[in-house]
């Protein structure tokens, strides 16, 4: 190895890390864009990873996972088959029973790679699987309107909707079959 000269070091211009340019082979595509930008390998890595990431790609709670299609597994016990079911920031359900972690995003990087989705339990994922992506409910006398994922209350004129829900309701008593209470999503996006 060869001995590091002063002009090889730099500080990283995202986290103030020294970086040593003889530590690394100058054919990476990674480290071409730590001389370019002046970023330390770790910055520079994820940087990279924002401007192309992998197809079927997901941040879940400042984990980089890369998911692939569903694959049947026949010679498998079920309980040896780990897979992850996700709603994602633009309203998709996915699901993968072979799933890469790349990492964990370093705190200082995740304003710039926020999560894009969250898991969910299988129930919910089927639940949501089952109703058309960008479905939106426009029933504004039904009772569970303001309960139910699916309502748009952007239909409701500027004098709200024509009947009361009634004090004493129980959300889902309407027995809709796509109702899914918004407090569960919420409930395991928060967890």
């Amino acid at each position: 190895m060869k001995k590091c000269t002063q002009s090889n070091k730099y500080q990283c211009k995202i986290c103030n890390k020294i970086e040593n340019l003889d530590l690394y082979p100058i054919s990476n595509n990674i480290v071409t864009k730590m001389i370019r930008e002046q970023l330390c390998y770790e910055c520079a890595f994820w940087l990279d990873l924002k401007a192309h990431p992998p197809k079927n790609s997901y941040i879940i709670k400042g984990k980089y996972y890369v998911f692939s299609e569903w694959e049947r597994l026949y010679n498998k016990p079920k309980d040896a088959i780990k897979s992850m079911h996700i709603y994602t920031t633009d309203q998709r359900v996915v699901r993968s029973n072979k799933i890469r972690l790349i990492g964990s995003i370093p705190k200082h990087l995740q304003d710039i790679l926020p999560n894009n989705a969250h898991l969910i339990t299988k129930h919910l994922y089927y639940k949501l699987r089952d109703v058309a992506p960008g479905y939106q409910c426009h029933s504004m006398g039904c009772y569970d309107r303001y309960y139910c994922h699916w309502y748009d209350r952007t239909i409701e004129d500027k004098h709200g909707a024509w009947n009361i829900i009634p004090r004493n309701y129980i959300p889902g008593s309407e027995q809709c079959p796509i109702y899914i209470d918004q407090q569960t999503i919420n409930k395991q996006i928060e967890n």
